[in-house]
């Protein structure tokens, strides 16, 4: 990958619009909205919402000069992290912060204004009441960040649903303790779905990790994941709910669409580590996920995508129905947890995610991927359908997800900055123009 300085930049890059960007939670999430995009964080406790034009300005019509905050004093911990951002019909957002167990919502209006008549004060805070796990012999954390207060270990998403309403997953990676709720427009949890608005994402024999979800055309929703651990072997696999909160057993088998290492070349031996982390609903009613997968003697470092149909069998169109491994020479480090995943309009998947080296200090770039619907390699994107940026130059870089706006351009978000110490790096949104 050669010295940063060698790295490409993005078209267009900007920093997160509020005070003191070095202070905040290094959870940065950006989402397009007409021509203009939303960009969240944390700030302690406090939910930051930035709102800036297309080419990165602030948008001086969004509260003040551009950021709008409000203190979620619930939360237990210090650092809850950035859940998502959904888009709302008069123009603005409800912006997410979570922990492991925790969520916290706000309403802002379309001027950056807190939303009053939203919950309690403009708030909306979940609890979610969690057995005591253990991530012993589960998997390791070897992605790199280095996490002193912020936690990487905690996994979530929000994504919206039919009729306004938004799914969103809480839990600790490796923990095996994800739960899935489901809310009302208003925030509140939904007793239609599984009589609480929660579930617990189980299965039935084997240790479930399950940080990512989408909502399904018809009202439910699929989360993906990683079953299994060290000891027994890891799996990635995808299931479906039903609009009611109970699992669809005619998805895949039982529920469950299951794939394993040898799925994708890589013999039970050699495996050493798998996660899904991301995931997408495709055009023709399927899914998309991507993740990575680690091998061993001798080591080799992978982005993995997998396309299953809307039943949840394989996708026989994309890569023959296998998971789809992605991988760089010259013993560059590839991974697509710390990424994301998106459909293109013309049935193009673009993946994002980092490209690391360590033989002159810890290095990670973004890396991005583009296939087409066969699961081929995009040419005309980059030289070989991939490209390695480095916004602002910065050595480390850990994205926290991936958008397409409504003219197609790609836009990434996270934190960047000139070492792996957190406190030296600030948020930011990227987009290739």
């Amino acid at each position: 990958m050669g010295q940063n300085k060698q790295v490409a930049g993005f078209d267009i890059e900007y920093r997160v619009p509020f005070p003191i960007p070095e202070a905040t939670n290094k959870s940065t999430l950006v989402l397009p909205v007409g021509g203009k995009r939303y960009l969240l964080d944390g700030l302690g406790k406090t939910i930051m919402v930035g709102r800036v034009k297309h080419d990165g300005t602030a948008d001086l019509t969004f509260g003040l000069r551009g950021f709008s905050s409000h203190n979620i004093s619930d939360f237990t911990d210090a650092f809850p992290r950035a859940a998502g951002l959904i888009p709302q019909p008069d123009g603005g957002v409800i912006a997410g912060l979570y922990n492991a167990s925790e969520l916290g919502l706000v309403r802002f209006k379309l001027n950056g204004e807190v939303d009053m008549s939203f919950g309690q004060a403009g708030t909306v805070f979940h609890k979610v009441e969690k057995m005591s796990a253990s991530s012993a012999g589960r998997g390791r954390n070897n992605d790199g960040r280095q996490d002193s207060v912020f936690s990487s270990a905690v996994l979530g998403a929000l994504t919206p649903a039919k009729d306004g309403n938004f799914y969103g997953v809480l839990g600790n990676r490796f923990a095996g303790d994800f739960s899935l709720l489901r809310c009302l427009a208003n925030g509140a949890l939904d007793a239609e779905f599984n009589g609480t608005g929660i579930v617990s994402v189980k299965h039935p024999t084997l240790d479930t990790d399950a940080p990512a979800v989408i909502a399904s055309a018809d009202g439910g929703a699929v989360v993906v994941g990683t079953l299994g651990d060290l000891s027994v072997g890891m799996r990635g696999f995808f299931c479906r709910y039903k609009a009611d909160g109970s699992l669809d057993k005619t998805f895949g088998e039982e529920g469950y669409s299951i794939f394993d290492s040898v799925s994708a070349g890589i013999p039970h031996p050699e495996l050493s580590q798998m996660e899904l982390a991301h995931v997408a609903i495709m055009a023709d009613g399927g899914y998309v996920a991507c993740g990575y997968l680690t091998a061993r003697d001798p080591w080799r470092f992978y982005g993995m995508v997998v396309r299953i149909d809307s039943t949840g069998r394989p996708e026989q169109s994309f890569n023959g129905g296998k998971p789809l491994l992605f991988e760089l020479p010259d013993g560059v480090e590839v991974d697509f947890l710390w990424g994301g995943i998106a459909e293109m309009a013309d049935g193009k998947v673009a993946v994002a995610g980092g490209a690391v080296t360590r033989n002159a200090g810890y290095q990670r770039q973004v890396l991005l991927v583009r296939y087409d619907s066969k699961g081929v390699l995009d040419p005309t994107f980059g030289e070989q359908g991939w490209r390695i940026l480095a916004p602002f130059g910065d050595a480390v870089t850990y994205l926290q997800g991936l958008q397409v706006d409504l003219e197609q351009k790609i836009l990434v978000s996270g934190d960047s900055g000139p070492n792996n110490n957190l406190s030296s790096m600030k948020g930011f949104a990227a987009q290739l123009d």
